[in-house]
C-alpha cells in the first residue's frame, strides 16, 4: 500500500515537472502559468450573435514588433442618436471604436489600438462597432487580440467573411438592392410609412434557414434572401438607418438567443422582431410593441440592456386595428 503511494506521489511530481518545463519553454514565467488559465476565460466562443474573441499572449518585449497599419479616424463622427452602442463607451473606448470602424471600413486586418485598454473592453467595444455598423456587412463577428501578461490588448486582428474575396461584386449587389427599397421608401410621407414599408418588404423577400450562409449579416439577407434573425434584423436595421430613422439591433433571449431591432419614431422607441412577424397568420404581431408587452416574450442581454425603453404607443395602429383594442 505504501509503494503505490509513493508511486502516485512520484507520479504526480513527474508530470507536475514536465508541465512546468513545457510552458517554461514557451517563453511564459512561473506567474504567467495563473495568466494562462484565465486567458482561457477571457475567450467568448457563444452560439448565436455574440462577437467571439480569441487571445494570444505575447511577451513585453515582443509588442513593439507588431504588425500595424495606422488609420486615421478624425473625421469619423457617430450621432448618438443613431449609433446608441457607441454612447455607451468612454472617450478612450470610443477612440478605439472608431479605429476598429476605419479599419473595417477599409478592409485592414490587423493595427496596434491607439490605447492599450483590457481584452474584456476591446471585445466590448468590437462588438459595439458590430451592433452599430450593418453596412459592414463583410466584418466577422469574431476577432482575434494579442495581449501581455497584464491582459492588456496590444493588437487587434478582425475577420472578415467570404465577401472579402469577390468584395467590389458584392458590395455591388448589397447596394443596388439597398438602393432600391430605400429609393421607394424615401418618397413616403412619414417614418411610420417607411418603417412599415421595410418591414413587409423584408417579410417578402426573405426566408428563414438555420444553416443559411453569412447568415449573421445584412448582406445574407439583402442579396441571398435567405437568413436567420441577425439577417432579418441588421437588414432593417441598414436599410432604416439610410432612410434617416434611428434603428437598433438588439440581442437577447426569446425561446433561445435571438435578435429583433428598437426603432424611433416621433412619440418614442418601439420594439420590431421582423423574423417573428415572418409568419401567414398575422406579420404585425410583434410590430412597434412597448416594452410591457414585448418582454412577456423576450428578454434583452448585455449591452442591448443600455438600449432606450420602449413605451411609445402613437404608431401600433396595425396590432391595434387587428386585435380591436
Amino acid at each position: 500500500m505504501v509503494n503505490k503511494i509513493i508511486g502516485f506521489f512520484l507520479s504526480l511530481c513527474f508530470w507536475a515537472f514536465i508541465g512546468f518545463v513545457t510552458f517554461h519553454g514557451m517563453g511564459y514565467s512561473i506567474d504567467d502559468l495563473a495568466l494562462f488559465s484565465q486567458y482561457r476565460e477571457v475567450d467568448k466562443d457563444d452560439d448565436g450573435e455574440s462577437v467571439k474573441a480569441k487571445g494570444e499572449y505575447v511577451e513585453e518585449e515582443g509588442k513593439n514588433s507588431l504588425e500595424n497599419t495606422f488609420l486615421s479616424e478624425e473625421d469619423d463622427v457617430f450621432d448618438k442618436v443613431f449609433y446608441p452602442y457607441y454612447e455607451m463607451l468612454d472617450m478612450r473606448e470610443q477612440e478605439v471604436y472608431k479605429e476598429i470602424y476605419a479599419h473595417a471600413k477599409e478592409r485592414t486586418t490587423t493595427f496596434v489600438p491607439k490605447y492599450k485598454l483590457h481584452v474584456d473592453v476591446i471585445t466590448k467595444i468590437v462588438e459595439c462597432v458590430y451592433k452599430d455598423h450593418p453596412e459592414l456587412f463583410w466584418l466577422d463577428a469574431s476577432f482575434e487580440y494579442r495581449y501581455t501578461g497584464d491582459f492588456l490588448c496590444v493588437q487587434i486582428i478582425l475577420n472578415f467573411n467570404e465577401t472579402i474575396d469577390y468584395f467590389d461584386e458584392a458590395k455591388y449587389k448589397f447596394e443596388t438592392i439597398s438602393n432600391e427599397i430605400i429609393s421607394y421608401a424615401k418618397d413616403l410621407e412619414s417614418d411610420y410609412e417607411k418603417e412599415k414599408y421595410v418591414h413587409n418588404k423584408l417579410i417578402d423577400m426573405l426566408e428563414y434557414e438555420v444553416d443559411s450562409d453569412l447568415n449573421q449579416s445584412a448582406y445574407s439577407a439583402l442579396v441571398n434572401g435567405v437568413t436567420v434573425c441577425a439577417g432579418y434584423a441588421r437588414a432593417f436595421q441598414h436599410i432604416m438607418i439610410a432612410l434617416g430613422v434611428p434603428t437598433y439591433y438588439v440581442t437577447g433571449d426569446a425561446n433561445g438567443e435571438h435578435a429583433w431591432n428598437i426603432i424611433k419614431l416621433p412619440d418614442g422607441y418601439y420594439n420590431v422582431d421582423v423574423t417573428w412577424n415572418d409568419n401567414e397568420s398575422n406579420i404585425y404581431e410583434y410590430f412597434n410593441l412597448d416594452d410591457d408587452e414585448f418582454d412577456e416574450t423576450h428578454s434583452r442581454d448585455e449591452l442591448s440592456l443600455q438600449l432606450p425603453e420602449c413605451n411609445g404607443k402613437d404608431y401600433r395602429k396595425e396590432y391595434l386595428s387587428i386585435y380591436g383594442f
